[in-house]
């Protein structure tokens, strides 16, 4: 039900902690996501990029989207595939980890547990008491265009590997599990 998970793009208040999400691939765009938890837990899908460029473009690209959004930033992962580049004298993931740990980002690895993050997706899309708790901007195109194709096989019940990369992120983060914190600035008592 798209009337009820789209918002129109709103400024992601300061408080709010941003997750972000890299799908690296060698010979295809870049996917990096990345979602936003309010206050109740709420999830909302407030940027992306789909792009080609290699890991210094981006680092560079994130720090970008960090900088001009002035984002909170929680956890930042990336596909543990990104660390087996053995062709050049870095990786991926070590041109990347580089690069954000030089503005005091950590690089993490993210999981593969694919079945158990679609399930956490699918109680974002529709929690218990039937109201969903993950809400995408509607300018989001590119991950709108997965999850409203997302093919499951036939044969063997499983994902389809098309056109998944802004998914594999999506559940990746909801995998991290990310609950709401006040910033430490805002717990001090200026009186």
């Amino acid at each position: 039900d798209r009337g009820g998970h789209l918002v129109e793009r709103f400024q992601i208040p300061l408080d709010w902690m941003v997750d972000i999400a890299i799908d690296v691939h060698p010979r295809e765009k870049q996917a990096i996501l990345f979602v936003a938890t309010d206050p109740r837990g709420d999830r909302y899908i407030c940027d992306e990029i789909w792009d080609n460029g290699n890991g210094k473009w981006i680092a560079e690209s994130i720090l970008r989207k960090i900088n001009y959004h002035s984002y909170r930033v929680n956890r930042i992962i990336i596909d543990p595939l990104s660390k087996g580049d053995s062709n050049n004298d870095e990786s991926v993931y070590e041109v990347i980890s580089r690069i954000l740990l030089g503005r005091g980002y950590v690089l993490e690895t993210a999981t593969k547990d694919k079945e158990q993050g679609i399930l956490e997706v699918k109680n974002h899309l529709m929690g218990p008491n039937k109201q969903p708790s993950m809400f995408f901007f509607d300018d989001m195109i590119r991950t709108i265009y997965e999850i409203e194709g997302y093919m499951w096989d036939k044969d063997t019940q499983k994902p389809q590997d098309k056109d998944d990369h802004m998914m594999e992120n999506l559940y990746r983060i909801c995998l991290l599990n990310t609950k709401y914190s006040e910033p430490m600035d805002f717990l001090t008592d200026y009186d």
